[in-house]
C-alpha cells in the first residue's frame, strides 16, 4: 500500500510488462499506477552509459525474474526521480541501491528530500554526448528532460509536462482529473503543471520544433500515454508545439 507521504515502503509491485529493448542500451518498462489512478500507466526508461553503468529514469518496482533481467544489463548507477510528482518507488529503490546516486531536478529537491536521500540535482549528473539530463527552455527546473543519443538516433524522454492521454481512465475521479488538470484525448501539455511551471510558452513551442526538425530524431517517450513511446516524434511535438504558440502561417 502506498503510505501517507505518497510512496511505497516496502517492496510493492504492480502489473508490469517485459523490459523491452528500444535501442543499443537502451530499454522501457511498461508499469502501472496503483488507485485512484488504478488501470493508468508509467514507464521507466533504462540506460547504460559508456562505462556499463545504468541510468534508471523513473525507477519502477519490478518482479524478481525481471530485476535480476535488470541487474545483469549492468550496475545501477543512477536513479532520476524526474519531478515531485513520481517519487512513488524512489525510496524502495535507494534501500536496494544504497551505492546508487539519486537525483531530481532543481526545484523538485525540497519534496523529493521530504521522502528519500536526495544525492544531487540534474546539475550534478556528468552528461555525455550519449546520454545528459537537461531542462527545457520556457519551463522551470521542477522537471527537465533525459536525451539519449544510441545507434538508431536520438531518443527524448520527458516527464509529466508532455503526455500523450487519448483517453480516460476508469473511475470518477481519475476520469475528472483527466479532463480538467491533464485535458485528455489529444497530445498536449499537462494543463496543471503546465500552468504552473511553464513561464514562456513561446520559448517552450520554439524548442520543441527544433526538437522535431533534430537530424535523427528517433522518439520521444513521455510519462503518460497511449502509447507513450512515440514513433512519430516529429509530428508530436509539432502538434504541441502549435497548440502551444501557433507559428506563422
Amino acid at each position: 500500500m502506498v503510505s501517507p507521504r505518497g510512496i511505497f515502503e516496502q517492496w510493492t509491485v504492480l502489473e508490469h510488462g517485459p523490459i523491452q529493448p528500444l535501442a543499443d542500451d537502451v530499454w522501457y518498462v511498461e508499469g502501472t499506477l496503483p488507485p485512484p489512478f488504478a488501470g493508468g500507466k508509467r514507464g521507466m526508461t533504462i540506460v547504460r552509459d559508456g562505462e556499463g553503468s545504468l541510468l534508471l529514469h523513473n525507477a519502477v518496482a519490478l518482479d524478481d525474474a525481471t530485476m535480476n533481467q535488470l541487474e545483469s544489463l549492468g550496475e545501477i548507477r543512477t536513479i532520476v526521480v524526474p519531478s515531485r510528482s513520481h517519487r512513488l518507488d524512489c525510496g524502495i529503490f535507494k534501500q536496494r541501491y544504497p551505492n546508487a546516486r539519486l537525483l531530481c531536478p532543481l526545484r523538485a529537491r525540497p519534496s523529493v528530500s521530504e521522502v528519500v536521500e536526495v544525492d544531487g540535482t540534474y546539475e550534478d549528473y556528468a552528461g555525455t554526448d550519449a546520454v545528459s539530463l537537461d531542462y527545457l527552455p520556457g519551463v522551470h527546473p521542477h522537471e527537465g528532460l533525459l536525451r539519449i543519443r544510441s545507434s538508431d538516433g536520438l531518443t527524448l524522454v520527458f516527464n509529466d509536462l508532455l503526455h500523450n492521454i487519448l483517453r480516460h481512465l476508469p473511475g470518477v475521479f481519475a476520469h475528472l482529473y483527466g479532463r480538467l488538470a491533464i485535458g485528455t484525448g489529444r497530445p498536449g501539455v499537462h494543463r496543471m503543471i503546465g500552468r504552473t511551471i511553464v513561464h514562456d510558452r513561446p520559448e517552450l513551442a520554439a524548442t520543441l520544433r527544433t526538437f522535431a526538425e533534430t537530424a535523427g530524431l528517433r522518439r520521444v517517450i513521455v510519462a503518460h500515454g497511449s502509447p507513450a513511446i512515440l514513433d512519430d516524434p516529429r509530428a508530436f511535438l509539432l502538434e504541441i508545439a502549435e497548440r502551444l504558440a501557433p507559428g506563422p502561417r
